[in-house]
């Protein structure tokens, strides 16, 4: 991508306001990539917004998941 952007994973910690081992966790899990050839490893932004998207999306199923666990037995304790 030609207009992609790249940064190291300290600077999207920084960026993204999240902690430098949940940028270490994409990597190590294959959802972010670094480009070949940087030194520092420099890491393609269009994938650190599609894993912090997926981050957001399931931070969010798992709080449905528990609220619905919660209202489930809360009716069956009343």
């Amino acid at each position: 991508m030609a207009d992609d952007w790249a940064l190291t994973a300290a600077e999207i910690a920084t960026e993204l306001d999240i902690k430098r081992s949940t940028v270490d966790s994409w990597v190590h899990r294959g959802h972010i990539t670094a480009i070949p050839g940087t030194w520092p490893k420099k890491y393609r932004m269009s994938e650190v917004y599609e894993a912090e998207k997926q981050r957001r999306d399931n931070e969010a199923r798992t709080r449905r998941n528990i609220t619905r666990r919660n209202d489930m037995t809360n009716a069956t304790t009343c």
